[in-house]
């Protein structure tokens, strides 16, 4: 567009400058939209668009009305400009679809507004803690399985005296496994289930597993009397820690019966008292002692003993 004037006497001036004027009536439009996370929880919420043309002012954005942040200067990327927004999620949010809205208006003034009802899912709530199954409170294998039931599609994090462990997934029942190796000693085992939005829920009931790679011990092992003839023998010994079950005592294949066991004071040892009958028909001479035993995480201990007890069933013979 150019200008000139005429006076009156019909003179005409020269040409103002040039100016130039583009009519534009297409709205600009807006592509490559994205929101993430999805679904969210309290916290940063990453949305990214494209613009197809320059824009007389930044763009827009709200989520459920509420205003978001541009996060740093738009870029012209293949022919549109990009755009990077960042909305923070707060507990005041209304859970469930948020509505996100973007509003641009290009350098003519036409405007465009971009609605979406389903790119963004806010969730506030915490999946229920997880349910562990029974872990045995002693054993002697180095590695355990850890199943359970939790929110299906939640991240499963198994900890181990308050060290990640193991991470699994609930499937779509709600099922998961995941597989732990113990230290020896005390092992406290709890899990915590995460769901997509990256809500923890509160950790599971503790149980603690020891594991124990020892034998039981056999100490003080004394026989009264060590000459025996068809009479009571008494067997008493001390084990070094408690039992799954009491001892297995036999004499020459017999078994003999417990008396009594007892825990010594404040130790973790136990002493024992046996009686065997050794009966009329008992065979002569040294008699084979076998103790068997198995502890709490099943460790084994079995020990013969050929020169503790002799039977002397026979009455010597007068000359």
């Amino acid at each position: 567009i150019r200008l000139t004037a005429t006076d009156a006497a019909g003179n005409i001036s020269h040409y103002s400058t040039t100016k130039e004027v583009n009519f534009e009536t297409d709205a600009p439009i807006i592509t490559n939209f994205d929101v993430s996370p999805n679904p969210a929880t309290i916290g940063p919420v990453a949305i990214t668009f494209a613009v197809s043309e320059t824009l007389e002012f930044d763009p827009v954005v709200t989520v459920n009305g509420q205003l978001s942040i541009i996060h740093g200067p738009s870029s012209m990327v293949n022919g549109l400009w990009s755009y990077a927004y960042v909305y923070n999620v707060s507990s005041s949010d209304q859970q469930g679809s948020a509505v996100v809205s973007i509003e641009v208006t290009d350098l003519a003034g036409n405007t465009s507004l971009f609605t979406s009802h389903d790119s963004l899912t806010i969730d506030l709530s915490a999946p229920t803690a997880p349910t562990m199954g029974n872990l045995p409170a002693y054993t002697n294998i180095a590695t355990r399985n850890v199943a359970g039931t939790a929110e299906p599609g939640s991240r499963i994090s198994t900890y181990n005296n308050d060290v990640l462990a193991a991470v699994a997934t609930a499937d779509a029942s709600g099922l998961f496994n995941s597989r732990i190796i113990l230290q020896l000693g005390s092992n406290q085992i709890m899990i915590e289930a995460e769901d997509f939005a990256g809500n923890v829920s509160q950790l599971s009931t503790p149980q603690t597993v020891i594991y124990d790679t020892t034998a039981p011990t056999l100490d003080s092992f004394s026989i009264n009397p060590v000459l025996a003839k068809a009479q009571p023998v008494s067997i008493r010994f001390v084990v070094s820690e408690p039992l799954l079950v009491d001892p297995a005592i036999t004499v020459n294949g017999h078994s003999v019966n417990k008396v009594i066991g007892t825990k010594i004071g404040a130790s973790d040892a136990w002493r024992y008292e046996y009686v065997y009958q050794v009966p009329t028909n008992e065979t002569q001479g040294l008699a084979q002692i076998r103790v068997a035993m198995t502890d709490r995480a099943e460790n084994i201990f079995v020990h013969s003993f050929n020169d503790s007890l002799k039977s002397a069933i026979w009455s010597p013979e007068m000359g």
